[in-house]
């Protein structure tokens, strides 16, 4: 079994990783809002392809803080004899 400070330091690695591409993703959606000055089927693909892209990366931030939440109780379990 690997050593449980190995696990609880890559649940770690997870977690940065994780906060490292939600961060963007919260300055993204603020600084490409929908706008009332562009309209048209321009900015609704615009917009949809952006909505698409940012909802892809949630569910990655999501799951690598779901496996980081796995790592760190597989860590805390007894070793096995």
């Amino acid at each position: 079994m690997a050593d449980p400070a190995q696990i609880r330091a890559a649940a770690q690695q997870l977690r940065a990783l994780a906060s490292g591409l939600g961060a963007p993703v919260a300055k993204l959606t603020g600084t490409y809002p929908p706008s009332s000055t562009w309209k048209g089927p321009a900015a609704d693909r615009f917009y949809g392809d952006l909505g698409s892209a940012l909802s892809a990366i949630g569910r990655c931030v999501s799951e690598l803080d779901n496996y980081a939440a796995t790592l760190d109780t597989k860590a805390s379990q007894p070793p096995h004899p």
